[in-house]
Order: C-alpha cells, then sequence, then structure tokens
C-alpha cells in the first residue's frame, strides 16, 4: 500500500474511518466511505446492509447514491470515492458506472478478513467462469423477446432527441 497522495486524502480517510466507527458503534457493521468532487465532500455514507436489509448497501453505494442525489445526476465523473475498507466488485463496478476517477481506501481485503469480515471465498468464485461458479449458479437463457426492452428504450431515446 502506498501513503496518501496529499493531506487531504488523509482527512477524507479519517471521515471515512469516522463513518465507520459511528456506524460500528450503533451496531452496524464498520465501514464507511465517502464521494469527493473538486476537494468537497459531496457524499457519505455508512454500510447499512442489516439496518435496511438490503444486501446492496455497503458503505460506497450508500455514498455513490446520496452524491448522485445531492447533485442530481447519476453522473458522477471526476469524482474520488474514499473508503474506510478495499471496496469489494459491486462497489468497484458502481464506481466505474458513476464515473468515480480514483478509489481511496485504509483497511484492505486482507485486513478486513483477519478481523472478522473475510469475502476471500466470494471474490475468488467470481473471478471464475460462469460454468467453474461454485457459490451461485448463474444461467444465461434464450427466451422470445429478450430484445423488446433494448429496442422500446432506443425508440424512447429517438423521441426524446427529437424533442430534445
Amino acid at each position: 500500500m502506498s501513503r496518501p497522495e496529499s493531506n487531504t486524502e488523509k482527512i477524507w480517510l479519517e471521515r471515512a474511518i469516522a463513518l465507520a466507527v459511528d456506524n460500528a458503534a450503533a451496531g452496524g457493521r464498520p465501514f464507511g466511505a465517502v464521494v469527493v468532487l473538486d476537494e468537497v465532500i459531496v457524499g457519505e455514507g455508512v454500510n447499512r446492509y442489516v439496518a435496511d436489509n438490503d444486501p446492496t448497501a455497503h458503505a460506497e453505494i450508500v455514498a455513490l447514491r446520496n452524491a448522485a442525489q445531492a447533485r442530481s445526476t447519476p453522473d458522477l465523473a471526476g469524482t474520488v470515492l474514499v473508503a474506510s475498507t478495499e471496496p469489494c466488485p459491486m462497489c468497484q463496478a458502481a464506481a466505474l458506472l458513476a464515473g468515480v476517477v480514483r478509489i481511496v481506501y485504509a483497511t484492505t481485503e486482507l485486513q478486513a478478513a483477519v478481523r472478522g469480515y473475510d469475502a476471500r471465498v466470494l471474490l475468488a468464485d467470481l473471478g471464475r467462469p460462469f460454468a467453474e461458479r461454485t457459490m451461485m449458479a448463474v444461467a444465461g437463457l434464450a427466451v422470445d423477446g429478450e430484445a423488446l426492452p433494448y429496442e422500446v428504450a432506443a425508440q424512447a431515446a429517438g423521441a426524446q432527441d427529437a424533442t430534445g
């Protein structure tokens, strides 16, 4: 691991860790995150997995959602995602889709595993081709009408372009 590029990154990491500490003290999981744009925190989040009965409510996802809501756009191009712990593949994918240009974290996946939050088996399984996965079967099935949502979306986009 490298050191923070700036004192500002250290401050953002300290904020993410403080959010994680507060969440853990309140009975939640020990994860916090912030989204930063132009040196300003535009979204914060803590892990709400148990509190909301939502397996997607990781701190990073919550912070991205809050930033998108605060900015009234899902486009978070140019932002930095700062997390108390190394983000999982779901959170990394969400960050990529949102336009995050950099992720900074404090605790590594291995450190989290040693501390009781071990996702190594899951992560290894995700790295396998669908046919070789052991934790969950994934199958693509051919059905009539599978292209229809894409056709409707293209028509809707064309209609928006015409009125735009």
